[in-house]
């Protein structure tokens, strides 16, 4: 049975994924303080490197976006 109390966001992992998962096209699904979800620091979406690395130099969010350019972006991910 897990550990329904394992904080996740204070490993070392967690920490890793903050600094360099954006390089592989990945961002934290729903951070702290978002006005969407409970925040989960272990939920991560794919969004493609391109809009990742924007996403973490500009320290926005992925559902801080326009929900038209989100909308469009998904249909055409993965077209390129």
């Amino acid at each position: 049975m897990p550990n329904l109390n394992y904080k996740f966001d204070t490993t070392r992992e967690f920490e890793w994924l903050k600094n360099n998962a954006y390089k592989y096209g990945f961002v934290l699904s729903y951070p702290k303080g978002n006005t969407y979800y409970a925040y989960e620091p272990w939920h991560w979406r794919f969004i493609g490197v391109p809009l990742a690395t924007q996403l973490h130099q500009d320290g926005i969010y992925f559902y801080n976006l326009d929900q038209k350019f989100i909308a469009q972006y998904l249909l055409t991910m993965f077209d390129k």
